[in-house]
């Protein structure tokens, strides 16, 4: 129980490892509720929140956690903390693949109008399902934020950074855009992805169905795609190009499947990154330009690493890692380099 006692602290103060996230979702897909584990639950409640919550019930913190809202407003400083209110928010979240997200509702006023948003957080090594307010859905992928207007039916729109996949539902009246730091995806109804780190020099497109339009930060049309057709926009240089694509493979990300095509190990090494929480480091640019391809589907790290290394002229080691002042742990770090002595067998 020490440990779950811990576990929970960390997670509430937001400094949970992948061990105490697993450890704290396994005790809340438990059919009868351990009342060791509400108690602690009980107890860590009670230290971010003013709030009570009557009856206290396994669920009921769990539903309030989940659709924590903060909402601030213009000009006064003030933040009102609202719980238990996830139907007000205009979106139902489902999560089953995480549980360390935060939801927050933002509200400005002027003279003229009051605008409300909310915002979708995805930690680093996890995904997370959503369901947008027009009855839309999409999953996103690690370390994303998906933003959008409350009164959102009548006004389809949603900010991406990071990664995420939609599958949105057909209105003629109203389109659904994707806005990213470079493009806007137009559609009425259809199923694709959009990438678009802000860290990564690349921003991608993939259409599995249906039929998208993309627009540069000009508002200017430069694609129209088709069903397994994938847009690419080279930040840098503002070069854009479109290619025909396995849409299937490639969306596959939201069933706990990594799959990679012809990909730079240094482009491999990004996704690995975020889709484990872990640092990768690149010793060789030799090995920074080799491709690569290969599937993996809900493998640890170490059976991806492993089973890279079988295939691929490389070899890794991982740092011991170190303890940081405030107690924690650095985070887990891999070193990659190039096998000169296997080079040939490739």
């Amino acid at each position: 129980m020490e440990n779950l006692k811990k576990a929970l602290k960390n997670f509430f103060r937001g400094k949970y490892s992948r061990e105490e996230y697993f450890s704290i979702q396994n005790e809340f897909d438990k059919e009868q509720a351990d009342e060791d584990f509400l108690f602690e639950l009980e107890q860590q409640w009670d230290a971010i929140t003013d709030e009570p919550v009557e009856g206290f019930h396994k669920q009921t913190i769990w539903n309030s956690v989940s659709s924590k809202l903060e909402f601030r407003q213009s000009g006064t400083g003030k933040t009102v903390h609202f719980f238990a209110l996830l139907q007000r928010a205009a979106a139902i979240l489902f999560i089953p693949l995480a549980i360390g997200f935060l939801i927050y509702f933002y509200a400005t006023n002027s003279t003229e109008q009051e605008a409300a948003w909310a915002e979708i957080i995805c930690p680093p090594g996890v995904r997370t399902q959503f369901h947008l307010p027009d009855g839309s859905t999409g999953v996103l992928n690690s370390e994303s934020t998906l933003k959008y207007a409350v009164n959102f039916n009548s006004n389809r729109i949603v900010h991406l950074q990071g990664e995420a996949y939609f599958e949105v539902v057909k209105d003629k009246k109203h389109p659904f855009d994707v806005v990213t730091g470079a493009i806007t995806v137009q559609v009425l109804g259809t199923s694709f992805s959009v990438l678009a780190y802000p860290d990564q020099d690349r921003e991608k497109v993939v259409l599995k169905t249906g039929s998208v339009r993309v627009l540069d930060d000009n508002n200017q049309a430069v694609a129209s795609l088709l069903p397994d057709q994938q847009f690419v926009l080279e930040k840098t240089e503002r070069k854009y190009f479109t290619e025909r694509v396995n849409a299937a493979a490639l969306v596959s990300w939201i069933d706990g499947k990594l799959v990679i095509q012809n990909e730079r190990f240094e482009d491999l090494a990004v996704r690995l990154s975020r889709w484990y929480h872990v640092e990768i480091e690149i010793k060789d640019q030799k090995l920074k330009d080799y491709k690569y391809y290969g599937t993996f589907e809900n493998e640890s790290l170490d059976d991806v690493l492993r089973l890279i290394a079988l295939t691929a002229p490389i070899k890794y080691k991982e740092v011991d890692r170190k303890k940081l002042a405030d107690g924690t742990f650095s985070n887990r770090k891999i070193v990659l380099e190039i096998d000169e002595r296997r080079m040939s067998d490739f």
